[in-house]
């Protein structure tokens, strides 16, 4: 009995988790609005970055050009510059995977089944076309014959027209 309960209860916990799995995951629409707000925020959040990244290397060089080199004011600037830089990348960098995120395996499955699909009917279409194509090229040669074999004749009788 404790064998069969325990059972029971992994195959309950299993369904379960299966469910609500189920029910969390993002939809196909749900996904590309995710995705397309989050590419807006990383976007909005890079220029800024980018803007901090002049603003401080502004206030380098023109602390530099002063000859405060040494002060404290100039290390500060220096710092947020070099940690400026390293945001910037880093957005970089979660923009890069978000753009990777944006197709999942079953998606790209299914595309590559359907480009399949489409390939394969149009590849059966240009074999009919061939065949069809062959016939028409038979049938104007078979023409072009009769056409040699009519003038052929039409010159045997103009000839025995003139002879008369």
């Amino acid at each position: 009995i404790a064998a069969i309960t325990g059972i029971i209860g992994v195959f309950a916990t299993a369904l379960l988790v299966a469910v609500i799995s189920q029910k969390l995951e993002l939809t196909r629409s749900e996904r590309y609005v995710h995705n397309f707000v989050a590419t807006i925020e990383l976007a909005k959040a890079h220029k800024d970055q980018a803007a901090n990244v002049l603003k401080y290397g502004w206030k380098v060089w023109y602390l530099r050009r002063k000859g405060k080199s040494n002060c404290i004011q100039y290390i500060q600037t220096q710092r947020k510059l070099l940690t400026s830089i390293h945001l910037a990348r880093d957005i970089k960098q979660r923009q890069r995977k978000l753009a990777d995120n944006y197709v999942s395996l079953l998606e790209l499955f299914t595309v590559q089944r359907s480009t399949s699909a489409v390939t394969d009917e149009t590849s059966q279409r240009v074999i009919v076309m061939e065949q069809k194509i062959d016939k028409v090229e038979d049938k104007l040669v078979e023409i072009n014959q009769g056409m040699l074999n009519l003038e052929d004749k039409l010159n045997i009788l103009l000839d025995r027209i003139t002879k008369k």
